[in-house]
Parts: C-alpha cells; structure tokens; sequence
C-alpha cells in the first residue's frame, strides 16, 4: 500500500524536472510590440498652401513638452470644417490645449494633405536597438473625391509612452499615384 502512494508522488516530483532538462531547439521570434500607445488623435489641420493653390502638410512631429505642444495645436482649426451642417466649434480634444504629464508621455503626430475625412495613422511605433521606428498608415486616396479647401487637411497622432531613444518615420506617404483630384464646386463664386 505505500509502496502504490509513494508512485504518484516521485512521479509528481521527477515531471519538473525532466521538463527542464529538455532544450527548445528553435527560439519562438515574438512580434515587436514596441511602446505603448494610450490615445490616438486626428481630425483636421492646417496645411502650408503654394501660390498654385497646392497644399504642403508640416513635417512630422515628435512633441515632448508643452510649448511644442501648444505650438502644434495652432494648426488646428477652431471651427468645425464641414461642408454638410452649419460650422461650430471643432469637438477635436486637441484644440482644448489639454496638458499631459510630458515626463511620462510624448506625442507623435503626422499630416497628410490629400485628406480631411481620412487622417493618417501611426500604427505602432517599435524598439529597434537603441532606436524608434513610427510606423504610418495613410489611407487610399487614389479614388477620392473630395471638395475640401486647399489650406485644410487631416492629422494623427499617437500619445505613447516616454522613450529617450532616437526617433525615426517609416513614412510612405499617401498612396495616391496621381494628382489630388478636387471638387471644382468650392471654387465657385459665392451667390448673394
């Protein structure tokens, strides 16, 4: 009789160990889940506007304190940009200059001037060795049509969690392969 309860028990005790002498020949390679992003952003922008009437978006921004921030919030429009309802106030949360705990946080934001419906989107931003990669994802704009003002369109923006590392833009801009094609109804003269 002890003998039979004394099976169960070195069975129970030599499992662990047999399963930790075994080696894994092949190391399981993870995806690069890389900082944390807490909060996305985006809605309309301002753009640098040529005397063709082309629209340039800013460059990309790594915002890591508040008047870099507030700086950035001056290209968001503070009345609602629609062509469809009476303009109000932009509901962006952005424009109410919130502040963030910047030693904790960083913002990184993107434009695009094809846009004002689809903003960009930074995807993930990963840990490369001692470096950052924000990866961007712009929406397909081949087809678009849409009747937006030259000097408007779209940002997004990615509040991550603090990191010192080198940044760098993995950026392939948007994916129109021909020129932005615009309604020409916004360049009619207004009727009285």
């Amino acid at each position: 009789m002890r003998v039979l309860l004394l099976v169960p028990v070195l069975i129970l005790f030599t499992l662990p160990l047999t399963a930790q002498s075994q080696t894994p020949t092949q190391t399981a390679i993870l995806p690069n889940q890389g900082l944390e992003i807490v909060q996305r952003y985006g809605g309309p922008a301002k753009m640098v506007v040529s005397e063709e009437l082309e629209s340039k978006e800013p460059a990309p921004l790594l915002i890591t304190d508040q008047a870099s921030f507030e700086k950035f919030t001056t290209l968001l429009p503070m009345i609602e940009i629609s062509k469809t309802s009476v303009p109000g106030p932009n509901h962006d949360p952005l424009v109410k200059v919130p502040r963030f705990d910047w030693s904790k946080f960083m913002l990184l934001v993107i434009f695009d001037s094809q846009s004002l419906s689809f903003p960009p989107n930074i995807s993930r931003v990963e840990v490369q060795g001692d470096r950052l990669v924000a990866v961007v994802e712009y929406p397909d704009t081949k087809n678009l049509i849409e009747a937006k003002p030259p000097e408007i369109g779209s940002y997004g923006a990615a509040l991550v969690v603090r990191n010192d590392y080198k940044l760098e833009w993995n950026n392939p801009g948007h994916k129109a392969q021909e020129a932005q094609r615009q309604s020409m109804m916004m360049f009619l003269p207004k009727s009285d």
